[in-house]
């Protein structure tokens, strides 16, 4: 990603860090897809801290701030091949509503409804 196209999600999507010792560990944001449904863009925690329950405390604090700006689902996309993603959306009750070929093979969007 060109520092541009950073510059340019930024002005329609909100960004989030977690900090640990001034390193960036984490980082997640959203935008809108529609009036109803936000969208996750990113979700990313440090390899070196993963499993500590990170990544599960971002998506909970993603869905909790998504809920008051008044979406009522939330979205996100992933890669097929990452089995451990699809097995993390789901234990937070997302759910593949589509699926989608891609010159690498194929990537499944999910879906949770938040209220």
């Amino acid at each position: 990603m060109t520092e541009n196209q950073l510059d340019e999600m930024a002005t329609i999507m909100e960004f989030f860090a977690l900090r640990k010792d001034d390193q960036i560990i984490a980082v997640g944001s959203f935008g809108s897809r529609d009036e109803e449904t936000a969208w996750i863009s990113l979700m990313y925690v440090n390899s070196k801290n993963q499993r500590m329950g990170i990544g599960s405390s971002l998506m909970r604090f993603l869905e909790k701030r998504a809920e008051p700006l008044g979406f009522s689902k939330i979205n996100l996309e992933t890669d097929s091949k990452a089995t451990w993603a699809i097995n993390f959306y789901r234990k937070f009750g997302l759910f593949i509503f589509k699926k989608e070929k891609s010159p690498w093979g194929y990537h499944v969007w999910f879906e949770k409804n938040l209220n």
